[in-house]
């Protein structure tokens, strides 16, 4: 076995990390590599919010994401990532979250849209659709099955394709070395 530096990996290469597939989407962002889990996580699907809210810093389903997921992935093995929550009409009145385990927005989504996995159900996005003048909103974007962009209801049930930045320095890939005859 030949040990190697996850940051080798390219754009679309799969890895195994903590019993769960990953898929690269970028090897150089905030100092790791981004990478997306390539099906469901638990093969579930989850309500983005369970109040109905399209403020993914509030939402039920990034503190799942950081209660249940995290934990089990190991804080150390991962770089805390700015995910941008502005909405689909461009309001920025939801700011940023920093997190180390997280979903894409819209514009992550189109940027690595050809090594995303399409997932049977569709998934969530961390977008909202808009923000009321209250300052709230219900509509969330998705990715469709044949990964077109809608928008759904905050409490609905979706898919969660959840993503990381692995920390290269903690993460190492184990290959198999073949020897080839001259």
């Amino acid at each position: 076995m030949k040990e190697e530096n996850i940051g080798v990996l390219s754009a679309g290469e799969r890895f195994g990390f903590k019993g769960f597939e990953w898929i690269v989407l970028d090897n150089n962002v905030d100092g790791g590599v981004l990478a997306i889990m390539a099906s469901a996580w638990n093969n579930e699907e989850y309500s983005f919010d369970d109040d109905g809210c399209n403020n993914y810093a509030k939402s039920s389903l990034r503190r799942k994401l950081l209660n249940e997921l995290l934990p089990v992935l190991g804080e150390d093995n991962l770089i805390p990532h700015e995910v941008d929550l502005v909405a689909d009409n461009g309001d920025d009145r939801y700011g940023t979250v920093t997190d180390r385990v997280f979903i894409l927005s819209c514009d992550e989504y189109r940027k690595y849209r050809k090594h995303v996995p399409l997932l049977p159900e569709w998934m969530w996005t961390c977008t909202p659709w808009y923000i009321t003048n209250a300052g709230h909103g219900c509509g969330v974007r998705g990715v469709g099955t044949d990964g077109f962009l809608c928008s759904y209801d905050a409490n609905s049930g979706s898919g969660v394709a959840p993503a990381c930045v692995f920390n290269p320095k903690n993460l190492k890939l184990h290959r198999q070395v073949q020897m080839v005859e001259a």
